[in-house]
């Protein structure tokens, strides 16, 4: 009896100080999980940030671009410099950039449309997202990125307006072969473990390292309501 009494002791003992490990050893892992989800979260948000700083270096130069091509328009506008001078430019400028699909200049007074390369077609200014961005904003902006339908590129449009005597005259614009962001988005990931996504404001795939997905949509939300967009997961 003494025996059995004895065993029963070691046994609650033994079960005691095993229950006491298990437990020491759960805390343990969960708060050292808890400290390294904590440490990748923030280590995720600052490679986020890094790389939203280094996309916005690499889309100034379109920036520094169009200003300096407004300029010019202005001073080719209030010196009365024919037209064609300004189609030299923009020819120029377009093909010395193999990303630029076409470059413009919207005459507000006219409602005109200069744009290289050349296009014939019917277009009302004033009836255009440009114009009506610009005359809501007055200021450079970037336009919602789009899937062409006919080449299948994503593209985008970077506008400004053009000044003269502190009155807005027109616009000029450079349309953009934006998959080229994917060359930003690949020099950001060498020589890191970094995998990056980058999605416009509507929640498509402008670059991914993730293989043909550019150009999907992400968000659930706009499932079905841009064209030719079709959605990342049918789910």
């Amino acid at each position: 009896k003494f025996k059995s009494i004895k065993w029963g002791w070691i046994l609650f003992i033994s079960l005691g100080v095993l229950l006491a490990v298990i437990t020491t050893v759960a805390m343990n892992y969960f708060q050292i999980n808890k400290v390294l989800s904590n440490d990748n979260e923030k280590n995720a948000k600052v490679e986020a940030n890094h790389a939203i700083s280094q996309i916005a270096l690499g889309l100034e130069k379109y920036d520094t671009a169009l200003y300096q091509f407004g300029n010019t328009v202005a001073v080719n506008v209030e010196n009365d410099i024919p037209m064609r001078h300004l189609e030299a430019l923009m020819d120029s400028l377009r093909k010395d950039n193999e990303e630029y699909v076409a470059v413009y200049f919207m005459d507000f007074k006219t409602g005109a449309l200069n744009m290289s390369p050349r296009a014939d077609f019917e277009f009302d200014v004033f009836s255009s997202n440009t114009y009506k961005t610009i005359m809501d904003k007055k200021e450079l902006s970037w336009m919602d990125v789009y899937l062409d339908q006919s080449t299948q590129k994503l593209m985008t449009s970077v506008i400004a307006p053009v000044t003269v005597n502190n009155e807005i005259i027109g616009a000029v614009g450079i349309d953009l072969d934006f998959s080229t962001i994917g060359t930003i988005r690949t020099q950001i990931e060498q020589g890191s473990d970094t995998d990056l996504m980058i999605l416009d404001k509507q929640g498509m795939i402008v670059s991914s390292f993730l293989d043909k997905k550019d150009g999907q949509n992400m968000n659930p939300a706009m499932s079905g309501k841009v064209d030719g967009v079709t959605d990342i997961d049918s789910s």
